[in-house]
């Protein structure tokens, strides 16, 4: 019986993990939670495709460590509008669109084509395929409304699976999009919360992150909830490392920055009655 969602929507297969890490076990163990994690690009960095499959089968690697006793799904593509993968299990699910990383600014990359969601965004005519398919495949193909279209269908199917009716507001955990309070930020951070939002995020409690700007924000995570993050986090960048052999350096660097700080702001919708 599922009596609560809580929805982790990011850019990258990273971005929950480092900013708002610290409650994604709690939640997965909560009695009659469920966790929802949608990943809007492939986080390929324009890199080879070994990197961003890595970094996917480090997220899954986070999402079993989180779960006692843990869950080993295997990767199934399924429609949600758009053909999507989706690794589930009973307690949690995480979704993966595989769109082109847009790279800081939304420039993209040399090796997709220069694309990203911005580029979507910004012209309605503008088609892209996820970066896992080749050749003209419609179902992988994607406008900013499919972007839109494909989340909705995923928050849909997950919220039938609630067993209250009417439904209650649920909790949808994404970085900020408003760049006065998460300054600097990863274009495709702002634009995948602006893609759920119009998609229907607004109907649902939202936890909106702060994430690059932390990096000069004083820590703040008392012990248990570092020590939960920190964990989830590390299982994520040793599956990564081991894959790909990116040096732990890289990844110690990113938690320095941002691992030991967690900045967010909280919008609340009135239940239905």
């Amino acid at each position: 019986m599922v009596t609560s969602i809580s929805f982790f929507i990011a850019g990258h297969q990273d971005d929950a993990l480092l900013f708002r890490g610290e409650f994604l076990q709690t939640d997965v163990n909560t009695p009659g939670a469920r966790v929802v994690h949608i990943v809007t690009t492939a986080g390929d960095n324009g890199w080879q495709p070994s990197w961003w499959q890595a970094r996917e089968a480090g997220l899954v690697a986070a999402h079993n460590r989180a779960q006692a006793p843990d869950q080993y799904p295997t990767a199934v593509r399924k429609k949600f509008h758009r053909n999507v993968t989706v690794y589930d299990t009973p307690r949690w699910a995480c979704y993966f669109l595989r769109l082109p990383d847009g790279n800081l600014r939304g420039q993209g990359f040399a090796r997709t084509g220069y694309v990203s969601l911005v580029w979507l965004r910004n012209d309605k005519n503008r088609r892209m395929k996820a970066i896992d398919v080749t050749g003209n495949v419609p179902d992988s193909t994607y406008s900013w409304a499919d972007v839109q279209a494909t989340l909705r269908a995923i928050m849909n199917h997950e919220l039938a699976k609630l067993t209250q009716n009417p439904r209650p507001p649920q909790w949808f955990n994404m970085a900020d999009n408003v760049a006065s309070t998460n300054p600097g930020d990863h274009f495709d951070h702002y634009a995948t919360t602006q893609a759920a939002l119009l998609a229907g995020a607004t109907a649902h409690h939202r936890v909106l992150w702060v994430s690059y700007a932390t990096a000069g924000r004083p820590a703040n995570l008392p012990a248990g909830l570092l020590a939960a993050k920190r964990t989830l986090f590390y299982t994520y960048a040793d599956s990564v490392h081991a894959a790909t052999g990116m040096g732990m350096d890289y990844f110690h660097n990113e938690w320095r920055q941002w691992g030991p700080k967690s900045y967010a702001r909280v919008a609340r919708v009135r239940a239905a009655t």
